[in-house]
């Protein structure tokens, strides 16, 4: 037997064959690199971690919270390659990869740095993003998109980022519904000749590889947005184990929490059926439960001080035990910054930074919601931007940033910061603010125009009303119209006219088309809340709820017909 320590004769060989590839990769001239690079994100370490230095710097990408995704095996693929060919002065590079650095906002730099090395940049866009919600097939079996880039250097040197020619194609029907077998013949028959190019003209700050239009970008960058308006915001938090960390109710969170203190491992895991996560540990979320119990002394002090409501989808309202451990309960908290909404009266605005269709990414919550409150069309994660913030002591100040506020008043008088949320509640949902500015919606946080002071007026008090419906703060009379009483919800089904099946035998009725078609983040809402209680029977506080619910769209639509006639005057 070889002893510990003792390489034997195929490491070694293992050894030096990856110090002869170590050696190809830094010193040999390459002119042209292929390939399928994998996609798997982890940091980066030795001297690719210093290459990758150029996508992480420039046009405020280290300003960026989340920057896992530029640490993708495929980036750092595409970075070597880009590096190989600049020492050479020339070559190809030609990859098939995940599609994300065409649009990400994270991938602006790296976009650009491209640019200043390569000529001339083809992009085959062959789409099959599954995770923004593309229909389309993909052709590999994954569910992240996909595109095919050729990149060409013809001289010596880096030049501007606009001297380099940008050329596009996308494998796409309008429809979206493209089959797999279409894209392989396209793929099968088409040359890099013989394909039907656009030019693009990526410019900065974005540099985007897609065709955007950008033409009232001069006008919508005048406008502030709204990570430069409030000091303190956050996605949502992320449970990393939904079923193990939401409940429907108070009463069935309670128990559960009180099981993760008093039973052994094995004793919940029995009863619910929970399973470690890669990211999420029944252990380990049991062990902080215990904890809490002996820091509060006692199981009902440790629960009154954690569980809190939760906004699990637009107007579904289920409760979760908040702790301020990372990896504790729940996978991220994000405590400091949402502890302002979890823990003290506050309401926050919630919207996604990136949406793939058109926008509709605007609430108001009373509490903290999950980082997929919205749908995959929403392609970014929620974000939280709380009112106000809360010291220790409960002192409160505004979370709007104090040299906006002053400017806001004085072009509008002596406004409360709930004066400023309501009329940019109520611009997010103007139909003709979604319509003008529906390009730079999908790709970065809203900006807000600051309208002249009548304007401003008219649309703060439509907001106060939309935010009073959002919050729930209304007092409808109830009225539920059942055909049928069997309230489990099996298959849930608008029939187009006013009933929704929610079974074989029995039906919600009294709710008309336009409310059941409205949607919040890409969500028709009602059929979202049905559709989550599956296989469970409505209570009738969750039957009166659908109806309320369904009360306060009735409304919110005609107040948004109301903003699409305002004209509005800067």
């Amino acid at each position: 037997m070889r002893e510990r320590g003792q390489a034997g004769l195929f490491e070694r060989a293992l050894d030096r064959e990856s110090e002869e590839a170590d050696k190809v990769k830094k010193d040999t001239r390459i002119f042209v690199v292929i390939g399928n690079p994998p996609y798997d994100v982890k940091p980066s370490e030795g001297w690719i971690a210093e290459l990758m230095e150029d996508y992480l710097h420039g046009l405020g990408v280290e300003k960026e919270k989340k920057k896992g995704a530029l640490q993708d095996d495929y980036v750092k693929f595409i970075r070597f390659a880009q590096w190989k060919i600049d020492q050479n002065g020339k070559g190809i590079v030609g990859f098939i990869t995940n599609n994300s650095y065409l649009d990400g906002l994270v991938h602006r730099r790296m976009r650009q740095s491209l640019m200043e090395s390569f000529d001339e940049i083809y992009i085959l866009n062959l789409h099959g993003n599954a995770r923004r919600g593309e229909s389309d097939e993909n052709v590999f079996d994954i569910q992240q998109g996909v595109a095919i880039a050729l990149f060409v250097k013809r001289r010596e040197g880096k030049h501007k980022a606009e001297e380099c020619k940008v050329y596009y194609r996308s494998i796409i029907h309008d429809d979206g519904k493209t089959a797999r077998e279409e894209k392989y013949e396209f793929l099968r028959n088409k040359t890099w000749k013989t394909v039907e190019w656009k030019e693009l003209q990526p410019k900065e700050p974005y540099y985007f590889f897609v065709p955007k239009d950008l033409s009232l970008e001069e006008e919508y960058s005048k406008f502030p947005k709204l990570d430069e308006i409030f000091e303190v915001y956050s996605s949502g938090v992320e449970t990393q184990n939904d079923d193990a960390t939401i409940a429907y109710s108070l009463e069935e969170l309670k128990e559960r929490i009180r099981d993760f203190a008093e039973l052994n491992v094995e004793g919940v895991r029995y009863k619910y059926g929970f399973k470690d996560k890669s990211v999420w540990n029944l252990k380990s979320a049991m062990g902080t439960i215990r904890e809490d119990v002996s820091r509060f002394g006692n199981f009902e002090s440790a629960f009154s001080k954690r569980a809190v409501e939760i906004w699990y989808k637009p107007f579904d309202i289920r409760w979760t035990y908040y702790h301020p451990k990372s990896s504790g309960f729940m996978g991220r908290p994000r405590y400091e910054s949402l502890k302002h909404i979890a823990l003290y009266d506050n309401i926050a605005l919630v919207t996604s930074r990136q949406v793939l269709n058109e926008f509709d990414a605007a609430l108001v919550v009373p509490t903290i919601t999950v980082h997929r409150i919205f749908a995959a069309q929403n392609v970014n994660k929620a974000y939280l931007f709380p009112l106000y913030l809360y010291s220790d002591d409960g002192e409160k100040r505004p979370n709007i940033k104090p040299e906006f506020l002053e400017e806001l008043r004085k072009r509008y008088g002596d406004i409360t910061p709930e004066d400023f949320l309501y009329y940019a509640y109520a611009v997010l949902h103007d139909p003709k603010y979604r319509k003008r500015y529906a390009e730079f919606l999908k790709f970065d946080f809203p900006r807000i125009p600051l309208y002249d002071k009548e304007t401003f007026k008219k649309y703060r008090d439509i907001g106060e009303e939309l935010v009073r419906l959002h919050l729930m703060k209304v007092d409808f009379p109830i009225e539920p119209k059942l055909v049928g009483d069997n309230l489990t919800v099996e298959k849930v089904k608008h029939d187009g006219k006013d009933c929704v099946a929610i079974n074989k035998t029995t039906k919600l009725c009294g709710i008309p088309p336009e409310v059941w078609n409205y949607t919040i983040g890409g969500y028709r809402v009602i059929e979202k809340y049905l559709k989550g209680r599956k296989g469970r029977k409505l209570s009738l506080d969750e039957l009166e709820h659908v109806y309320k619910v369904m009360e306060i769209l009735k409304r919110t639509i005609e107040l948004v017909k109301e903003l699409g006639k305002i004209e509005p005057r800067v």
